[in-house]
């Protein structure tokens, strides 16, 4: 103790007190510049994670606001706007393919009824204005509620009406050539043998009198009989009187249809 005391009166032993004295007030700047980087080196990696988090974020935002239009990972338009433009050529397509059916289904009157005006050997303007009526009636019945415009209705009508003529003319020439050959060479329908069957075919181009072998071989046998300009000028006849009655028809109908015609 007295030792101590007598450090302190001492001046080297006051020289150590304030060297004591520097070297804690050193030691606590140097604690407190160590607390500081600390402090410092934290709230610079909660921002960089921060950052982080809020890129991930903003990545999947923007895959998700542009997935609709466009995939970025395959470089293809997205699935939902291939199939929006498909519904829209969908909708444009289904007005047209009901037209057609309600003109095909209109038309079949008029097809039975050439048909059965050709076998009493009679053309009939009449024939055109029944199916000119029906083909009408049809298409305006199955377009109704469509927006189709008047030049797609006008084809529509025509291309049925001219095809519903060939058809109703070709099946009155094979009931026609069937029913004479049945009269003629006096056999049935399925009656022929296979040598009578090649006989016939090497002479007139079809196997068998019925009426769908005729129609099978309905072109073989224009040829071999020399018939094929009779076929026409039967069919472009059928069509000048069918448009010559479908005609006032459609202009009667057409200003009651405007929306369609």
């Amino acid at each position: 103790m007295d030792d101590l005391m007598t450090g302190i009166g001492n001046s080297n032993g006051m020289d150590d007190i304030s060297n004591m004295n520097a070297l804690a007030q050193q030691a606590a700047e140097e604690a407190n510049k160590q607390a500081v980087q600390v402090s410092n080196n934290a709230v610079q990696t909660a921002q960089q994670s921060t950052g982080y988090s809020n890129a991930q974020s903003g990545y999947g935002q923007q895959s998700s606001n542009n997935y609709s239009s466009y995939d970025t990972r395959s470089g293809y338009p997205a699935s939902d706007t291939v199939y929006s433009g498909f519904n829209s050529n969908e909708s444009k397509l289904m007005p047209i393919v009901k037209g057609v059916l309600g003109a095909v289904i209109g038309a079949i009157p008029g097809i039975l009824l050439i048909i059965l005006v050709a076998r009493m050997g009679f053309v009939a303007s009449v024939c055109g204005a029944v199916m000119a009526l029906g083909i009408f009636f049809g298409y305006t019945i199955m377009t109704k509620n469509s927006d189709l415009e008047e030049k797609t209705g006008l084809i529509i009508c025509a291309v049925v009406m001219v095809l519903g003529i060939y058809f109703a003319v070709r099946t009155s020439w094979c009931l026609e050539v069937s029913s004479i050959l049945q009269d003629k060479l006096g056999v049935e329908a399925g009656s022929l043998s296979y040598e009578q069957s090649e006989f016939l075919y090497e002479l007139i181009g079809v196997r068998d009198v019925s009426f769908s072998d005729v129609s099978a071989d309905f072109s073989t046998l224009l040829e071999k009989c020399d018939c094929k300009g009779s076929f026409i000028r039967s069919l472009l006849e059928n069509i000048g009187f069918a448009a010559l009655g479908g005609f006032g028809m459609f202009a009667k109908f057409a200003g009651m249809g405007s929306s369609k015609f």
